[in-house]
């Protein structure tokens, strides 16, 4: 019925409740002088936690609504009441159904494989199951199977934890004819399974073989070889079909996927020995190459063994956690350990009182690059832009000050002059440049600048031991007045051009570090220049006439269509735009002053292109590129110079030793301890006996030892074979250390010394001798 607007007096309303709610007295209400009565509400569904004696349940709440189910354990000795199988309880809205309950469970009939009860209880299955507790049943076992009592009708009791003892029918094993051999006497006359006997052939070798429900295991046989039956690999299987191999054959096996053998091969060879299957077919769990965004793995190795260590290298704008570009991981059961890491390096916002910061952003990506303004009534005393680098802001952030000082007179250097116009005040943003000497080549900026009273950092001039030779020939020109075949740093040459072909640049070039600079070019005047095929951001004023071809010294003007400047002019020199064609930001800011190292520059403009080369200085260590360019207004990544730091006395393990520390890394400060660098790998070795676990090498890792590897003793294989005696129990192919192994004389001899012998450090102890009696040496 749709409901209505509008009820009147003596109108019943029946309403309904949304699932997972019941009505709180009923489903229907009337009308009345004092409103709905009863007064309709619906109220939640739900159930208390329930109270399960002898059992619990999961899960555990608090409150349980409807619909919510409950699974039923009952403790041992009772069963769920309503008997379902999945022993299941729901909350409804009449409490919980089925209730859940454990009652005490009875005997039901008992399965037994290969027997059968006695004829009544076998033949009267529905009356007299299921049984009540304290009544006990006889039960007998088929031919050729036997009770672990070894009685021919054992009785069973029906108790709270079910029939006891459980019945059971065990396989019979017999010790019949053995060609070419014979079973050993025992003290039993009937074995059954989990039974041990052990059976010599012809050749004085015995073996053990264990009754099981298929019989003897293995299957008792004297031959003239010896035979290798497959055995169980885990996490690997044989890749032959067939099941026997003979002495000396060997059979080849193969891991499963993310396994491979202990020499980190997808397929490995064990050959059939005496002793059994040699080496032991093994699958262990390896690691494969880890793949990562922003992550290099320096390696072709695509699979690694437990404890092998990765080493890995952060792209450009990254780092790990700990702040380097550079890290490692190991190798283990659960796959690579630490996981390895590379964020995005970011820098956080700068603020400039009395200036604005351009691009404003919460937080910059490593590179970023932003520029300073001042306000009109103050003047910026810093750099103009600064760059996001790992390890923050580069240059510092500038000051806006309404008022700056002057500077005195530029200091001098030694070894080099000052080649700007001198005077005797310097105003704020002033600058002067040196130069250095012949045979003396500049470090630092060539370019010095009054900021706010104080004159920025002096180069300084070093001696120059590089020389050039020859200078180099260019095409339509050649050097002139060439007086010798090697130049020192900083002598010159000049070069001039063919006839009708003009010089390009300046026509002196210097020698510097070794190397000829700024080389000129010979040009033809006829060459002409074209529009470039893209140039989407470039806005070109329109000539009277439209040309796509410019002559030479045909002066062209544009402007940018993203940033909004003036009109820019560029000419056509020689068939090329100078300056080129493009909206591109092309000047860098300052580049990084980098703890612990120097740069070497020789131009303070950093215009596209234009690179800076780093050294590091001593007793820090170089990471990283050797120099880094100007590329659209931001610097490259820059190296690092890490300290130093130096690993002493390596760790000694015991039971093994260091292979050999001659011609290592090392270095020793005069009286102090001998210490090894950066970097240094050392091999350990174990002593006879022994085997290395983990790898056997460890390195220097600023200032740490990686983890050193231990020495285990080895397994022993082969038991000894004691002259008129035999072990007790199954022989195995592989005893780990400890392990021992004793041994019983045939009858008529005795034992001298213990009968146990140990497993120790791949050999066994001492053996026993089995002496005979008078009697047995006549």
């Amino acid at each position: 019925m749709t409901p209505k607007r509008v009820y009147r007096e003596n109108e019943r309303l029946q309403f309904t409740c949304n699932p997972g709610y019941t009505f709180g007295e009923r489903s229907d209400a009337d009308c009345t002088e004092y409103g709905w009565r009863p007064k309709p509400f619906c109220k939640e569904i739900r159930c208390d936690p329930p109270t399960v004696t002898n059992g619990t349940y999961h899960p555990k709440k608090k409150v349980f609504r409807e619909l919510e189910v409950i699974r039923v354990d009952c403790n041992q000795g009772f069963h769920f009441e309503m008997g379902n199988m999945d022993r299941r309880a729901e909350c409804t809205k009449n409490g919980w159904l089925p209730v859940p309950r454990c009652i005490l469970r009875p005997c039901d009939y008992p399965h037994i494989e290969n027997g059968a009860l006695s004829g009544y209880y076998e033949n009267h299955k529905e009356r007299a199951f299921p049984a009540q507790l304290g009544v006990s049943i006889y039960y007998g076992c088929l031919d050729g199977y036997v009770s672990e009592s070894e009685t021919t009708w054992p009785m069973i009791t029906c108790t709270r934890t079910g029939w006891s003892p459980a019945p059971k029918c065990l396989k019979k094993c017999s010790t019949g004819h053995l060609e070419n051999g014979r079973f050993l006497p025992g003290y039993r006359n009937t074995y059954k399974e989990g039974d041990e006997i052990s059976y010599e052939c012809s050749d004085n070798l015995r073996t053990k073989v264990t009754c099981t429900k298929n019989g003897w295991s293995p299957t008792p046989s004297c031959t003239s070889h010896k035979i290798c039956g497959k055995v169980e690999i885990q996490n690997g299987y044989f890749f032959e079909s067939k099941n026997r191999f003979t002495l000396n054959e060997e059979a080849t096996y193969r891991c499963r996927i993310a396994y491979t053998t202990p020499e980190g091969n997808e397929m490995g060879k064990t050959q059939c020995l005496r002793g059994g299957w040699t080496p032991l077919p093994k699958c262990i769990k390896t690691c494969e190459k880890p793949r990562y965004e922003h992550i290099n793995f320096h390696t072709n190795q695509m699979v690694f063994l437990p404890e092998e260590i990765l080493e890995y290298e952060c792209a450009d704008g990254h780092q790990t956690v700990n702040k380097i570009t550079t890290g490692y991981t190991v190798c283990g059961i659960n796959g690579w350990t630490p996981e390895p890491q590379c964020p995005a390096i970011e820098c956080e916002m700068l603020r400039l009182a009395h200036g604005q910061v351009s691009p404003p952003k919460a937080k910059y990506d490593n590179g970023d690059v932003v520029t300073f303004s001042c306000a009109k009534s103050h003047k910026r005393v810093g750099p103009d832009s600064s760059q996001c680098y790992y390890f923050g802001w580069f240059p510092a952030s500038p000051t806006c000050k309404e008022e700056t000082k002057a500077c005195g007179p530029p200091p001098s250097i030694t070894n080099g002059n000052i080649i700007s116009e001198l005077h005797e005040e310097y105003e704020h943003g002033d600058s002067v440049e040196y130069d250095c000497d012949l045979r003396f080549k500049i470090i630092g900026s060539r370019k010095i600048e009054c900021i706010d009273g104080e004159w920025t950092s002096l180069p300084s001039c070093t001696e120059e031991e590089k020389t050039c030779g020859l200078p180099p020939p260019i095409a339509k020109g050649k050097a002139v007045n060439i007086d010798n075949h090697q130049y020192g740093h900083g002598e010159t040459v000049d070069y001039e051009c063919e006839k009708n072909y003009v010089m390009v640049g300046p026509k002196t070039v210097k020698c510097l570090s070794g190397k000829w600079i700024s080389l000129p070019s010979c040009a033809d005047q006829s060459a002409t220049c074209g529009l470039p095929e893209n140039f989407e951001n470039i806005a070109i004023l329109q000539t009277p006439i439209k040309k796509r071809i410019y002559k030479h010294k045909a002066p062209i003007s544009y402007k940018c269509k993203t940033d909004g400047t003036n009109f820019i002019q560029s000419t056509c020199k020689y068939g090329e735009w100078t300056p080129k064609l493009d909206c591109i930001e092309r000047k860098c800011p300052p580049p990084p002053q980098l703890p612990g190292a120097i740069k070497i520059t020789e131009t303070r403009n950093y215009e596209n292109g234009e690179k800076i080369a780093f050294t590091c200085l001593k007793a820090f260590e170089h990471q990283g590129v050797k120099e880094i360019m100007c590329e659209n207004g931001k610097w490259q990544s820059p190296p690092r110079c890490v300290e130093e730091k130096l690993c002493f006395q390596p760790p000694s393990i015991a039971n093994g030793e260091i292979l050999s520390l001659e011609n290592q890394n090392l270095r020793q400060e005069q009286s102090g301890p001998v210490t090894y660098r950066n970097g240094t790998m050392l091999t350990y070795s174990c002593n006879p006996g022994f085997m290395l676990r983990g790898p056997p090498e460890i390195i220097c890792k600023t200032g740490k030892w990686t983890s050193a590897p231990t020495c285990v003793e080895m397994p022993c294989t082969d038991v000894p074979n004691i002259i008129n005696a035999q072990t007790e129990g199954r022989v195995k192919n592989s005893y780990e250390p400890g392990e021992t192994v004793r041994y019983q004389c045939h009858p008529g001899f005795t034992i001298s010394g213990s009968s146990d012998v140990t497993c120790k450090a791949g050999k066994w102890s001492t053996q026993p001798v089995c002496e005979g009696t008078m009697s047995n040496l006549i």
